[in-house]
C-alpha cells in the first residue's frame, strides 16, 4: 500500500518467491484483489487493505489474471488464459459462481 506524498510506502505481501500483479481496490476501499503465481499457477486472490484475510479466489484450472471489482463490489471482472487465448470472465467476489 502506498502512503500518503512523502510518507513511506508500507509493503502488504512479503512472498520472495511469487509475483503479485495487478492490484485493484474494492469501490469501498476495504479490500484488495491481485494475480499472483503464490499458489504455482496464475490466480487471484483478495485481501482486507489492512493485509489480513489473505483468501485465493481461482485455483489454477485457467490461468487468471488483471481482476477489477466491479461498481458494487460484488463481483471481480479478470482475464482467463486458455491454450493461448485471452477471454474475460466474471465471478462473484468471494471467489463463487
Amino acid at each position: 500500500m502506498l502512503a500518503a506524498a512523502g510518507a513511506t510506502p508500507i509493503k502488504m505481501l512479503d512472498d520472495p518467491i511469487s509475483a503479485e500483479s495487478h492490484p485493484a481496490f474494492s469501490p469501498d476501499g476495504r479490500r484488495i484483489t491481485f494475480g499472483s503465481n503464490r499458489s504455482g499457477t496464475d490466480d487471484l486472490w483478495v485481501m482486507n487493505l489492512d493485509g489480513t484475510g489473505l483468501t485465493r479466489l481461482t485455483n489454477g484450472d485457467l490461468p487468471s489474471i488483471e481482476p477489477s471489482f466491479s461498481p458494487d463490489g460484488k463481483q471481480i471482472l479478470f482475464t482467463g488464459l486458455r491454450q493461448g487465448d485471452a477471454d474475460i470472465y466474471v465471478m462473484d467476489a468471494d471467489g463463487s459462481h
